[in-house]
């Protein structure tokens, strides 16, 4: 377990996964911890190089099919892939400071064209938690990839999401053919006990807002999102999930970045406790 701190804020990091455990903000509890030890239902996880889904663990990239593991048997699920292939990797320290740290991974799997190497940066303030991710195509042929996390984010009596810009909502991502609906009133919230596990692109600065706190979400070259507030949130936690894709864009193509070789990708996101 890694400590970050700064003043009455602090990050606990473990290696495995580049997972985020715990994060205090001002001595504010942030993310909703994972009470069964699986990653993606608490805390803060690392999801490249896809997140979300790929429908039925195969995807088809420059006229080669791949398989991947079908990894998702914990949330009852043996058809597809979820979360990526970094989950269960243990990453390496490549520069730390008592409020920063940069992990590091180089990631070859048969099921997918190319060698990445991944550094995952964290630095916490006294009010604001950053994380950038650098992705890089280090192998021999172009690479599709997708970065996403996780955040569970803590919540009391209610919650809603403010949008700065406006919001389409994603229907149907399993096919290349997708719809999408634009928001009228730019904001999704807990009122009326609905149930959410939808994607959707744009929105601009995000502001989460709860009966005794509000969190600034700024994210960079992350345009899509999911919002997940089913099973494993409850109770008192919803999922804002920033991704460069569209989920199970390895098939739909939707936002889905091409690497080519020794090319780069950046992009990242911050809570603000404001």
């Amino acid at each position: 377990m890694i400590e970050l701190q700064a003043d009455e804020s602090h990050a606990s990091i473990l290696l495995k996964g580049a997972y985020v455990e715990s994060l205090i903000l001002n001595g504010v509890d942030i993310l909703k911890k994972t009470v069964d030890g699986v990653q993606p239902h608490g805390g803060l996880s690392v999801m490249i190089p896809y997140a979300d889904i790929v429908s039925n663990a195969r995807y088809s990239f420059n006229g080669k099919e791949y398989r991947l593991p079908k990894n998702a048997g914990y949330e009852g699920d043996y058809i597809n892939s979820m979360h990526g292939l970094v989950l269960d990797k243990t990453w390496k320290v490549i520069d730390r400071k008592n409020n920063e740290i940069k992990l590091g991974l180089s990631l070859t799997e048969k099921c997918y064209p190319s060698k990445l190497m991944i550094t995952v940066h964290y630095m916490i303030r006294s009010s604001e938690f950053e994380v950038f991710f650098k992705v890089k195509n280090v192998g021999k042929k172009d690479a599709p990839i997708m970065c996403g996390s996780h955040p569970y984010l803590l919540f009391d009596g209610y919650w809603k999401f403010q949008f700065h810009d406006a919001v389409v909502l994603l229907k149907n991502t399993d096919k290349l053919s997708v719809t999408t609906n634009r928001l009228k009133y730019n904001r999704i919230t807990s009122l009326g006990g609905r149930q959410y596990d939808n994607a959707y692109f744009g929105g601009g600065e995000v502001d989460f807002v709860t009966r005794r706190k509000k969190i600034k979400i700024r994210r960079y070259n992350m345009p899509f999102f999911e919002i997940y507030n089913g099973t494993y949130s409850n109770p008192g936690s919803v999922a804002f999930e920033p991704l460069t894709g569209a989920p199970n864009c390895f098939n739909n193509g939707i936002g889905l970045n091409i690497l080519k070789v020794n090319e780069e990708m950046n992009c990242g996101f911050s809570l603000a406790l404001v």
